[in-house]
């Protein structure tokens, strides 16, 4: 959380985007399934989160091309596990938000951590994506 916090990311454990490894040997049966969404070849794809030193913190099993980022999301325990509150309930951090009136400046405490990710995953309050 460290770089994080340094580039004003107060709870952010890391970021999580689906990857898509090109798998050669499909049976014609599974062809369309494992279709990617961007490439013609056939893949199967994983769900990474990572810290910002490129460790990986959680990958989930294969699932077919053809699936998105929703979807994989969805079977995540990672994630969903952050999402239920049983990983890292107790993580605490501070954001600077304005008060009811819009005026001041006041310190908020918050409860849990967030992941950053892309546009394309459910619209989750621990799932934050770019502005």
């Amino acid at each position: 959380m460290h770089e994080f916090q340094l580039a004003g990311f107060n709870g952010a454990i890391g970021s999580t985007d689906a990857k898509h490894i090109a798998v050669e040997k499909c049976c014609y049966g599974l062809k369309n399934n494992h279709l990617g969404p961007k490439q013609h070849l056939t893949t199967r794809t994983f769900n990474l989160t990572m810290n910002h030193r490129n460790q990986i913190l959680s990958a989930t099993v294969s699932y077919p091309g053809r699936w998105n980022d929703k979807k994989i999301v969805l079977f995540d325990s990672f994630v969903r596990g952050i999402y239920e509150g049983s990983i890292m309930p107790n993580l605490t951090f501070e954001l600077l938000e304005y008060d009811e009136a819009g005026i001041n400046m006041v310190i908020k405490h918050y409860q849990g951590p967030w992941i950053i990710d892309d546009n394309k995953y459910l619209r989750w309050s621990i799932t934050v994506p770019p502005l």
